[in-house]
């Protein structure tokens, strides 16, 4: 091919026209309806709110998170008594999946706004679309940062909202009054490949699993036999769909077919999924073992979950400081309580923990060393004593005692319920009037002596 003295190895990857001694490029990167990415099935235009929905990694990560973030014990609290129910109308199992989505995806995390009744007080607490919220930064000041939000709904009519009028659950940013990046924005990349890479093979499989192909015919070709020849094409094509109408079709000399789009073998998207889909997965904090249940063994597994665990454990708790330092909570005196240490799977992690400390130091070891090979820190209080001389050895029993079984979730709410009932009645309650079916009576006497001992009252009968 004469290059007519052009330089093709200065060309940026592209589709280009070559006429004469002249190149033109063809814009592949428009991302319209008539662009070529377009017509391969690619879409450009992918905001946060689709990708979470739309792209299926994404899609799963923010289920998974919601999932075990709706798993973590709490309590609201007014003062120090518990309530059986949130202090306003609110459905907290969908109101934590919404939080978390928000604050994975959205620039400026999420909003409740406060409706208010009788002397000002807070009755429920109503969700707001966070893709509608804007903080005015205009009117922000250092010491009151943001005072008001700009809302606009779906009519294009915009209202100002008081920061004083709204719950707001941010991420803290280096920079002043401004929040830090979403989780999605790290990996938009990657979670847009995703995308597009489904739509391609949507796009691909639609068109009867046949990639963009040119059919070039010789230029003395008339018309009329163009027209045929592309008639014939299309038969062809559309017998791939059905196949009862495949049939055979003659093509003249000279008649070449050129591939323009790659097939998703050539493509390697399982390779290229299998990179993104990780990527995705670590930066929304999803172990691949919970996203996909592909764990290599029960270890990893079970590893695999208590990290989880402690992580959503630890946004739930960011979500109720949040709420805790309110000032309309604070004035009322309520108390959004999370239960970390009441997870199962935490439960029966320390209970095996303790069960290998046990072993090992029954073995020989001594808890220095029993603690390194199991990964913990010491308490920063401990000393090990001084190692004896083989003299100075006396063989003793090792006893040590068994750690308490974990307790049921059950038998921890009943517990919080027999608190709360002495609490409210007082030394005189007959304990036995509670109605519980996990509880024992000596375990009640455990609860009664604990509410005793954190108020200063102790029992002195069995003692001489």
């Amino acid at each position: 091919m004469d290059t007519f003295g052009i330089d093709y190895a200065g060309l940026k990857p592209g589709i280009y026209l070559q006429i004469g001694g002249h190149i033109k490029a063809i814009d592949v990167n428009t991302g319209g309806n008539d662009s070529i990415l377009a017509a391969f099935g690619f879409d450009k235009n992918v905001n946060a709110t689709r990708l979470a929905n739309l792209e299926p990694w994404t899609y799963t990560a923010l289920s998974r998170r919601a999932e075990w973030l709706q798993s973590v014990p709490y309590s609201w609290l007014q003062g120090e008594t518990e309530l059986d129910n949130a202090p306003f109308d609110i459905n907290m199992r969908g109101l934590l999946a919404q939080l978390d989505k928000a604050l994975q995806t959205q620039m400026y995390g999420a909003f409740l706004y406060k409706l208010r009744g009788v002397g000002n007080q807070i009755t429920k607490l109503v969700w707001l679309d966070p893709t509608t919220m804007i903080p005015d930064l205009d009117t922000a000041t250092h010491t009151d940062g943001i005072t008001r939000f700009e809302r606009s709904n779906d009519n294009g009519v915009k209202e100002w909202i008081a920061a004083e009028d709204l719950v707001w659950f941010k991420r803290p940013g280096q920079r002043e009054l401004q929040s830090d990046p979403a989780a999605l924005e790290a990996s938009r990349k990657s979670a847009e490949v995703l995308y597009n890479m489904a739509r391609m093979e949507d796009f691909f499989y639609e068109g009867a699993g046949l990639p963009i192909m040119l059919v070039m015919v010789p230029a003395a070709t008339s018309d009329k036999d163009k027209e045929e020849m592309k008639s014939r094409f299309q038969r062809l094509a559309n017998a791939l769909r059905n196949p009862r109408e495949i049939r055979t079709m003659a093509v003249r000399e000279g008649v070449t077919i050129e591939q323009l789009s790659f097939s998703p073998k050539e493509l390697d998207l399982a390779s290229s999924e299998e990179r993104n889909r990780n990527k995705v997965l670590g930066v929304h904090q999803v172990p691949q073992s919970i996203a996909m249940s592909n764990a290599a063994n029960f270890a990893t597994a079970s590893s695999d979950q208590v990290q989880f665990a402690n992580t959503m454990a630890t946004r739930f708790e960011a979500i109720a400081e949040v709420f805790n330092k309110d000032a309309d909570f604070i004035e009322a005196g309520y108390t959004l309580e999370v239960r970390r240490n009441e997870l199962p799977i935490l439960q029966e992690e320390e209970t095996l923990r303790a069960q290998a400390l046990a072993h090992l130091v029954a073995a020989g070891e001594t808890l220095t060393n029993a603690y390194a090979i199991l990964g913990y820190d010491l308490p920063k209080d401990y000393e090990e004593a001084e190692p004896e001389t083989e003299s100075e050895v006396i063989a003793e029993p090792i006893i040590i005692d068994n750690p308490e079984p974990v307790k049921s979730v059950a038998w921890n709410d009943d517990a919080r319920r027999f608190r709360n009932y002495y609490k409210k009645r007082g030394s005189d309650t007959d304990i036995n009037a509670f109605n519980t079916n996990e509880l024992t009576y000596l375990d009640k006497l455990d609860i009664v002596a604990e509410i005793n001992v954190d108020a200063g009252i102790y029992d002195f009968r069995n003692y001489p």
